[in-house]
């Protein structure tokens, strides 16, 4: 049976203003560290940029593995970045990935927040203006999307890293077209 104390630490009811910590917010381990529900700081508010810092941090230390296919590894980080609420179009069957280690092109996919926004709103004419069709970040960084780009290098010993970097999208048209059509796929 546990007392009053220790169910005030494990259930993180009396936190400190500040923990340590990385992107989680806090060590689990530490007084005042954990999950919170004092406040909505985390890495899915990427406007901002010390949330965008946080999510950079993790890009470089995933880059710096080594990897025996790239397209997987672009993969692997986009489930990655899925949990957080991220997501870029990437498409392993149409990607330019051997292209793109060969050239040193790097690759350039916009971001979305929680796959964008579609719709309308109360103060929005649809009418005239159509339905809002946006990423989900532009919205809340003054109408600044976000780009990944990847930059594919390969080693010595034939593997590769990747060179992953979040920046601001200067136009709608630098995102790499990889969505297959149905027609194509057979």
């Amino acid at each position: 049976m546990k007392n009053f104390k220790e169910l005030t630490k494990s259930l993180n009811l009396h936190e400190m203003e500040y923990t340590e910590g990385g992107a989680l917010g806090g060590s689990p381990s530490a007084l005042g560290g954990g999950h919170s529900i004092h406040s909505d700081e985390g890495v899915h508010r990427i406007d901002l940029a010390s949330q965008r810092k946080r999510i950079g941090a993790f890009l470089t230390a995933f880059g710096r593995k080594e990897y025996l296919d790239p397209k997987a590894a672009i993969g692997i980080m986009r489930s990655k970045l899925n949990i957080i609420g991220l997501d870029f179009n990437f498409n392993p069957q149409k990607s330019k990935c051997e292209v793109a280690a060969e050239t040193g092109e790097p690759l350039t996919y916009r971001l979305t927040r929680f796959g964008g926004v579609f719709g309308t709103s109360p103060d929005h004419d649809l009418l005239k203006n159509g339905f809002i069709n946006s990423d989900g970040i532009s919205d809340a960084r003054n109408g600044v999307g976000l780009n990944l780009i990847i930059g594919i290098v390969e080693t010595p010993n034939g593997l590769f890293k990747l060179d992953v970097n979040i920046e601001d999208a200067v136009n709608e048209t630098e995102e790499d077209d990889d969505e297959v059509n149905p027609e194509e796929e057979e």
